[in-house]
């Protein structure tokens, strides 16, 4: 198998698996802990984990050998799975904004989410940081559009997570659930600016 074909495999394992266990983690304590944010912010990291399924996916067909149809390769497969990529996260973000826009409008009270928002969110930060400079710096070695794509993806839940810390922490310290839904929103715009 190509080297090239062979690194960006184990890039998207990598990813796969370290996305998996941080959107699994922040979804399911982020229910716990009562932060709208922080499972916002899981929804994030599972689009993340589509994106590399997208990606094995592709690299299928980008490492057939060329045939009659297609005298010089499927590479074109990487510009198609780098587009469906971004549409995923555009659905997931409007997603979240309509869910979070929702919950402002509806509810007359939320509870403050518990401090396990709070550690959720810095263990998210911690992960995302590492993924996203692993991907970064395969995509470059490999050259691999698909690769810095997601790099680029995970360095945007980078932020997202650094605003989920900091909107949870206010939410908790201020005692106003607004915020967290209001982070939520902050959110889910963000995705849907990455999208684009």
């Amino acid at each position: 198998m190509d080297q090239r074909i062979k690194q960006i495999k184990t890039a998207s394992a990598v990813g796969i698996l370290g996305n998996t266990a941080l959107a699994l983690l922040k979804v399911i304590l982020g229910f716990i802990a009562g932060s709208l944010a922080v499972v916002g912010d899981g929804v994030d990291s599972a689009t993340d984990v589509l994106s590399f399924v997208i990606i094995f996916f592709a690299l299928k067909i980008i490492s057939k050998e060329p045939d009659e149809e297609h005298s010089y390769g499927h590479y074109r497969a990487e510009a198609l799975a780098t587009l469906i990529i971004a549409f995923l996260i555009l659905f997931a973000g409007v997603q979240l904004l309509i869910f979070a826009l929702t919950k402002i409008i509806t509810a007359a009270s939320s509870p403050v989410p518990s401090p396990l928002a709070v550690v959720v969110s810095f263990a998210s930060v911690t992960g995302k940081l590492l993924l996203a400079l692993y991907q970064f710096k395969i995509g470059r070695q490999t050259e691999s559009a698909m690769l810095v794509a997601n790099g680029r993806n995970m360095l945007a839940d980078l932020f997202v997570s650094v605003g989920v810390l900091g909107g949870t922490f206010a939410t908790i310290t201020l005692r106003i659930p607004m915020i967290d839904q209001a982070v939520a929103i902050f959110i889910a715009a963000w995705i849907i600016w990455t999208a684009v």
